[in-house]
C-alpha cells in the first residue's frame, strides 16, 4: 500500500503567512489602507478603483479568506501548491495595483474642496 506525504500543517500556515506578510508589507504604509487593500486589484481592470462600491471591496476580502482558508486546508503538496500558487499570484498583482493606485495624482475635484 502506497503511503500519501502530507505537507506539515505548520509549514502551511508559516507560507501562508509569509505570502500574506510580504504582500500587506510592499503595499500599506499605513494600517488605514489594509482595509482599501483589494482595490489594488479593481485597479488593474478597471480606471478609477476609487469609485468603487464597498461591497465589492467586501466581496474580494471574502475571496481572499476563502482561498486563505482552502488553501490552509490542503494536506497534499501538489493541491496546496496549487492554491498556493493562486494566492500568491493575485496577492502579486494586488499589490502591483496598489502601487499603480498610489502614484496617480489625487484629483482636487474629488477631495471636497
Amino acid at each position: 500500500m502506497e503511503t500519501r506525504k502530507e505537507l506539515d500543517e505548520d509549514k502551511r500556515y508559516i507560507l501562508l503567512a509569509i505570502a500574506w506578510g510580504l504582500a500587506l508589507f510592499a503595499t500599506a504604509p499605513n494600517p488605514f489602507f489594509l482595509l482599501m487593500f483589494p482595490l489594488g486589484l479593481v485597479q488593474l481592470f478597471t480606471s478609477d478603483a476609487n469609485k468603487s462600491p464597498a461591497s465589492l471591496i467586501v466581496a474580494i476580502w471574502v475571496a481572499y479568506i476563502s482561498l486563505s482558508l482552502f488553501t490552509v486546508m490542503q494536506k497534499r503538496p501538489a493541491r496546496y501548491f496549487c492554491a498556493y500558487g493562486i494566492l500568491v499570484i493575485l496577492l502579486g498583482l494586488n499589490t502591483v495595483g496598489c502601487h499603480v493606485m498610489m502614484a496617480k495624482p489625487f484629483p482636487v475635484s474629488d477631495a471636497g474642496l
